[in-house]
């Protein structure tokens, strides 16, 4: 009794509102017990199946992303090591043997 004096006024409000609730549910007959369980079994899968989709599609996401990073980076850097290759007078055609770029992009 003294945590209760000690909870704010809407903390006090939530607390009774969940005792009134859980009091609601104590109080119902065996038909209206059923049919609360059945609905809160449909309300709890449809909530881990919707918080499964959303890990996996994060899962996705990052895992795509991680790819195109990588593809881009990889391509930078044979931007890169072509340019330096170009400055000490490598032939074209070596530069693309060499890095898998193509003449525009050299």
């Amino acid at each position: 009794m003294e945590q209760l004096e000690t909870l704010s006024f809407k903390g006090q409000r939530r607390l009774f509102a969940r005792l009134e609730q859980l009091a609601k549910i104590a109080n119902m007959n065996k038909s209206e017990r059923e049919q609360y369980e059945q609905c809160l079994k449909v309300y709890r899968d449809n909530h881990n199946v919707l918080e499964y989709a959303i890990q996996e599609g994060e899962e996705r996401g990052f895992k795509k992303g991680k790819e195109e990073g990588m593809k881009e980076g990889m391509h930078e850097s044979a931007l890169k090591i072509a340019r330096q290759m170009k400055s000490i007078g490598i032939p074209i055609s070596q530069i693309m043997a060499c890095t898998g770029l193509k003449e525009e992009e050299i």
